[in-house]
């Protein structure tokens, strides 16, 4: 029964100053500074497999898959579990992300955009404020195994809702950015950052500050890494 255009929504992010980084955080997070930011929209979820398949059917584009870990590959025959419908897609590129929201008419987020819609307008450390509480989102919890975790229905944890009322920019998945980092050139090309705090690997207290960056090649994929878009 499910909707391929559930979870469609956009969010509206105003023109006007944000502040972005951290003086308590990576290097590459400093200094804590306030930028201009133009309007622009953000998807209010992470992109679902249902919203994903769409595109795959429409342009014939290959199944997301773990390359490295292919026993890690959600998709089978050319679809999803049907009761991961409404998870975030994960094991996409970033080629593919950025295709998807081409395709439906959007663009990837620049990683101030994503942490503009993260932090709001005062700069909060996480989507919710400045302080972290362990069950507000689809992070790491100390004692539980990797195998009992995983991605969980967009929108699940309400308290991970930003001050703009998007959800899931801490926790259920990494996220794709359209920015590349500056200090990490590989043969593959620039890294592009990513956001957000997952399910899996790195996610955690720190890592789930909407300041802190990783770094992947384009062509990566984890059944921890999805992405939303923007326009």
């Amino acid at each position: 029964n499910e909707n391929p255009y559930e979870f469609e929504e956009m969010v509206y992010i105003p023109a006007g100053k944000a502040i972005i980084g951290s003086f308590n955080g990576e290097v590459d997070e400093a200094p804590q500074r306030e930028v201009y930011v133009g309007g622009f929209y953000i998807d209010k979820y992470e992109v679902t497999n249902a919203q994903y398949k769409r595109f795959v059917d429409a342009t014939g584009r290959k199944s997301p898959e773990n390359v490295v870990n292919p026993e890690y590959t959600i998709w089978k025959n050319g679809t999803y579990p049907e009761e991961l419908a409404y998870h975030p897609v994960v094991n996409v590129t970033w080629y593919d992300a950025r295709d998807y929201c081409n395709w439906v008419g959007k663009r990837l987020p620049t990683a101030i955009e994503w942490e503009k819609a993260a932090r709001g307008p005062y700069g909060n450390i996480y989507p919710w404020g400045n302080e972290y509480f362990e069950g507000y989102a689809n992070l790491y919890i100390k004692g539980v195994s990797y195998e009992k975790r995983q991605t969980v229905p967009v929108g699940t944890f309400t308290k991970s809702k930003s001050f703009y009322g998007i959800f899931d920019l801490a926790g259920n998945v990494w996220e794709w950015t359209d920015s590349s980092s500056s200090k990490d050139t590989s043969k593959n090309g620039n890294k592009k950052i990513v956001k957000g705090g997952g399910w899996g690997f790195n996610g955690n207290k720190y890592t789930a500050r909407s300041s802190y960056n990783l770094y992947f090649t384009p062509d990566y994929t984890s059944n921890c890494l999805g992405f939303r878009c923007a326009k």
